[in-house]
């Protein structure tokens, strides 16, 4: 089985196991669903507050650059130490797919 074959199907992923940008964490745990989180995401009060976080989170992360000079500074280490191992075109085509997702 293919890597990617494993997470196909699965949210998140589409039909070839391929990240879907924005498609993470929808069904909770491996596409199941959980009780407690169906229960606080139905009160309006801890979903405003929740929102809130969590676009407080992604400024800081993305916004703020925080996301993107440890994605450089794991790309950097990847392409001077890990050259037998993945080609550095490899590692820059990754990087930039992995960045496509930094949006605050």
């Amino acid at each position: 089985m293919a890597q990617g074959q494993v997470f196909a199907g699965r949210p998140g992923f589409d039909q070839r196991g391929e990240l879907v940008a924005g498609g993470g964490g929808a069904g909770g745990f491996r596409g199941r669903t959980n009780i407690l989180v169906t229960r606080f995401q139905a009160n309006a009060d801890f979903t405003k507050r929740y929102d809130a976080a969590l676009a407080s989170m992604k400024a800081d992360l993305y916004g703020g650059g925080s996301a993107a000079k440890v994605l450089e500074r794991w790309t950097a280490l990847l392409t001077a130490q890990a050259s037998d191992l993945v080609p550095a075109a490899t590692v820059a085509q990754e990087s930039a797919a992995i960045s496509r997702y930094f949006t605050a």
